[in-house]
C-alpha cells in the first residue's frame, strides 16, 4: 500500500469505508459521500440505477451534508 492511503477494510472490527463503498456502487473508489466536492461546488451521485443508497452517521460526525444521490435506497 502506498504512502498516505488507507486501506479499504479497517480494523479492528473490519468495517469497510467509504472509498470501498463507492468502489462497489459505482466502480470508482472516491470516498467523498459529501453534497459537495473539494472546491465547494454541488455536485450529484447518481445511484438511482442501482436502487440503493448509503446510511452512515458520518455526516452527523462531520457535519458535512450526504450527497442527495445517495439518501434513497
Amino acid at each position: 500500500m502506498g504512502q498516505g492511503q488507507s486501506p479499504m477494510i479497517e480494523k479492528p472490527h473490519y468495517i469497510c469505508n467509504t472509498d470501498l463503498l463507492m468502489l462497489l456502487m459505482t466502480g470508482k473508489a472516491n470516498g467523498n459521500v459529501g453534497a459537495y466536492d473539494s472546491s465547494g461546488n454541488s455536485y450529484l451521485i447518481d445511484t438511482s440505477y442501482l436502487k440503493i443508497g448509503l446510511l452512515s452517521t458520518h455526516s452527523l460526525e462531520a457535519k458535512i451534508p450526504i450527497n442527495d444521490g445517495l439518501l434513497s435506497p
